[in-house]
């Protein structure tokens, strides 16, 4: 297609053109009379005719000029407002980013806005979270961070029944660890007729039941353990898995998969399980594994370099960060500092009041607020608790934002962990 630019030049010349032989034409017309004057007897005579029928054709072709000279005027101020319209529309064409451009200029937008950090007590949720994984190389932190997500974020401010199955555990590490074949398959065993129970239970309504969390380490290797045990895995194994990434959470009763390895066989999900799973990959260990995984979860692919620039600014200055990967969304997260029994500053495990949580927190309910003395009056002498295990009390549920104090008044907050 010819430019419309060039068109134009051509007809403006081409017009001059038409506009020279108009002129030419009048001039030599007007011309001719004046040579036959000297011209003599019968050359003048002959000279008249000629210069008579010569003025008339110069004059015919003047007007034939002329009026192709009209239609091309014409016709240019047309293209001259073409190509003015025209004009607009190439500059756009020619300043408007490409395609790639215009993806680097998303992503660099989309990076200089970070997403919002996880929120950690979203993770008490069965029903959105039936599943959670820990994966991290050796020394990632991923035991004390399953103890921090049982004690105070899934269970806060409640006694749980918290055990760990690994084949490599040590006691001294978990109040309750089951380490060779035989202890696993038991523990297993009491688990399985524990959830019939409550199953059946809550089926009638009942809903009351004290926490259960059980820490899968290793999982890869000890599933392989205990697979090579005759009859294992179809009466024992496979029933509680299913168990516990099903309808558990039901009855209060979680599990957490920790792992060095990322693969959903190796953390014990299937393919189709894998999007339930909110899987945590804590510190720079967990992170750089999460970021160079270009087979499963893909975060580590080059179409997904927008991403983890994204995320790793989200990260950046954050003194423990992490990555939570749930329903096929990433989500930057921090992890508070913790000791070696997953606690943090202020939020010590309390064993000993865990017998008082439930009722003071169902009378609270009952009683959104109440004076500090009136609540030690009615619903500590009542239960047996002094004055001060009901201020231990109060500053467990403040901790965990169940409730406020002010000027001795105690308002509960009405939204759940």
């Amino acid at each position: 297609m010819q430019n419309p630019e060039t068109t134009h030049q051509q007809y403006q010349r081409t017009s001059t053109l038409y506009s020279l032989i108009q002129w030419g034409s009048g001039i030599l017309a007007l011309s001719l009379p004046l040579l036959t004057a000297s011209f003599t007897g019968t050359q003048m005579h002959q000279a008249r005719i000629a210069a008579a029928v010569g003025g008339v054709g110069l004059c015919i072709v003047g007007n034939l000029s002329r009026k192709e000279y009209e239609k091309m005027a014409d016709t240019t101020d047309r293209i001259a407002n073409v190509l003015t319209d025209n004009t607009v529309a190439w500059v756009h064409t020619l300043t408007q980013p490409t395609r790639t451009a215009l993806r680097q200029t998303q992503s660099f937008t989309e990076g200089l806005t970070p997403p919002p950090l996880f929120d950690w007590s979203e993770l008490a949720n069965g029903d959105e979270h039936p599943v959670i994984a820990i994966v991290s190389p050796m020394g990632g932190g991923k035991s004390r961070l399953a103890k921090w997500l049982a004690r105070h974020v899934i269970f806060p401010a409640q006694e749980v029944d918290i055990a760990a199955i690994d084949i490599y555990g040590r006691k001294k590490d978990w109040s309750t660890v089951a380490s060779t074949p035989s202890d696993i398959l038991e523990l297993m065993r009491e688990d399985l007729l524990i959830l019939q129970t409550r199953e059946g239970n809550y089926r009638e309504g009942q809903d009351n039941f004290s926490p259960m969390f059980r820490i899968f380490e290793e999982a890869p290797d000890t599933l392989t353990t205990l697979s090579q045990i005759k009859d294992a895995q179809k009466n024992t194994l496979t029933p509680w898995l299913i168990k516990y990434t099903t309808t558990t959470r039901k009855v209060k009763a979680r599990m957490c998969l920790i792992s060095v390895k990322l693969a959903g066989v190796e953390i014990g999900l299937s393919a189709e399980t894998r999007n339930d799973a909110t899987i945590v990959f804590p510190g720079l260990k967990g992170i750089a594994k999460a970021m160079g995984d270009e087979r499963m979860l893909k975060l580590g692919t080059k179409a997904n370099k927008p991403l983890r620039d994204q995320l790793l600014s989200a990260l950046d200055g954050l003194r423990h960060p992490a990555l939570i990967f749930h329903q096929g969304t990433w989500y930057p997260a921090s992890i508070p500092q913790l000791d070696a029994h997953g606690n943090t500053t202020g939020q010590a495990y309390h064993p000993e009041l865990s017998e008082y949580i439930d009722s003071i927190a169902t009378y609270l309910k009952e009683h959104p607020e109440v004076t500090n003395r009136d609540l030690k009056k009615n619903w500590g002498r009542n239960n047996g608790a002094n004055a001060q295990t009901v201020d231990q009390l109060l500053a467990v549920l403040e901790n965990y934002q169940k409730i406020t104090q002010e000027n001795g008044i105690i308002k509960w907050l009405k939204r759940e962990p």
